[in-house]
């Protein structure tokens, strides 16, 4: 994305050290929801979707369940149904 294109009005307010990070990013998407997208990060959205699509088909149908964080923030995924162990990537 390059800077120039946001409007000056816009870039005061993210540029506001009044306003938390999180108050600055809503800002952003609030008035610029029309930003030219990357192609590259629209097919990483879609991958990420269905991945996120066959994790729920997966919870649902109980064949995994969410674990336990371990110390390093990973989650750990525990199958409920060990005969269709080879089957839960598809």
């Amino acid at each position: 994305m390059n800077i120039d294109n946001i409007p000056k009005h816009i870039k005061a307010m993210i540029q506001d050290r009044n306003l938390s990070m999180s108050q600055k990013f809503l800002i952003f998407t609030a008035y610029m929801p029309n930003m030219p997208t990357d192609p590259k990060i629209d097919e990483l959205m879609l991958n990420n979707l269905e991945t996120g699509k066959t994790i729920k088909r997966l919870v649902n149908e109980k064949k995994i369940r969410f674990g336990n964080l371990d110390k390093n923030f990973k989650l750990d995924i525990v199958t409920c149904d060990h005969d269709n162990l080879n089957n839960l990537m598809t």
